[in-house]
């Protein structure tokens, strides 16, 4: 986040083009909104429209209604589907609601954008929510494949095979009971990475007993 903001406060001084930095910007908008900066959010979505009046922002706009629950004023923004960040944020609509894979798949069966790492990761989620451990891996690794040790993409993982381990215990049990399905980066701190480490060793321990 530090490396963007340094990055979006030189933009001013680049060659860029206003196109370019409008795209910028509104990267650092969404990352901002995402992350709950919504000053700095707010910030980077007028720098985009002073560099490009023109420019699209129904995805920042989609995104704040998912934030509030209100995916049916979503996917009004979202459709038709025109890129893969509108399909990864009907995805996360698709979360929102708790829709099965099997559903998912078949709503978007026509759908001819080209899947990104975001995308297979949140298919992977749906599947793991659906109790599909087969699909969900088939998906999480098509993830690896593009976007090779990202944060989320090994904490989506980890989930998968934790979860088929306590399915016969827990099975009606919600798997994504937390906000890292909504976070598209995700960097650990330091004190994140401790706990995380810590959880892992916790498991081990767990597992081999």
């Amino acid at each position: 986040w530090k490396q963007l903001q340094a990055f979006l406060a030189e933009l001013p001084m680049s060659m860029c083009s206003h196109k370019q930095k409008a795209e910028f910007y509104y990267s650092g908008a969404l990352w901002a909104l995402s992350d709950g900066k919504q000053c700095e959010a707010e910030q980077y979505l007028r720098q985009a429209q002073i560099e490009d009046p023109e420019i699209d922002l129904s995805t920042y706009y989609a995104y704040e209604y998912i934030q509030s629950d209100n995916t049916e004023a979503a996917r009004e923004l979202l459709l038709p589907v025109g890129s893969a960040a509108k399909l990864n944020l009907l995805l996360l609509c698709a979360i929102k609601e708790k829709r099965t894979i099997a559903y998912v798949q078949d709503e978007f069966y026509q759908c001819k954008i080209e899947a990104d790492s975001e995308t297979n990761r949140l298919m992977a989620l749906i599947a793991l929510n659906s109790n599909d451990y087969s699909t969900a891996r088939k998906y999480v690794e098509q993830a690896f494949s593009q976007f090779r040790d990202a944060p989320g993409l090994l904490i989506c993982d980890a989930l998968i095979s934790s979860w088929e381990a306590m399915n016969s215990v827990y099975p009606t049990c919600d798997r994504l009971g937390f906000i890292c399905c909504e976070k598209r980066h995700f960097s650990p701190t330091t004190l994140q990475r401790e706990n995380l480490e810590h959880a892992y060793l916790q498991l081990e321990k767990a597992y081999h007993q």
